[in-house]
This record gives structure tokens, sequence and C-alpha cells, in this order.
């Protein structure tokens, strides 16, 4: 529940600032990029700088090892 509030509290945060009070009318590039970086950490992910180049990635995917077929076959 805190996390869904502190996500909430990020997008109003980022909206007033950029988009109400600058009338800008759209986030900064480098801007949104941050704010995805720790929106992707806040959320377990990893990321290295950027969240446009498809950096944000699931821990787990980096803790998985390969999996081997082990079914057996009918070699007759």
């Amino acid at each position: 529940m805190i996390l869904a509030w502190l996500l909430m509290a990020i997008g109003e945060s980022v909206g007033l600032r950029w988009i109400i009070w600058d009338e800008a009318k759209a986030v900064p590039p480098e801007v949104f990029d941050e704010m995805m970086v720790i929106i992707a950490r806040m959320l377990g992910g990893q990321t290295s700088g950027t969240y446009n180049d498809g950096t944000a990635v699931s821990p787990s995917s980096h803790d998985e090892s390969p999996t081997q077929d082990t079914t057996a076959t009918d070699a007759d």
C-alpha cells in the first residue's frame, strides 16, 4: 500500500511541476527517463541509467539458470 502511494506521489509531483506549473504540456525526456529508472528500482527492477534503451529488467531474469529439457523421448 505504501508503494502505491509513493508511485502516485511521483506521478502527481512530476505532473504538477512540468505540466501544470510550467505549462510545458509535456515532461522533458530526461526527467521522464529518470522517473522511470526510479520507478523500476522501486518495483525491484535493475537499470543501467536510462529507461528508453530497454535496460529496465526484472531481477528474477538474472537469477534464473538455463534449464535443460529432461523429458524422456521414445527412441525405439
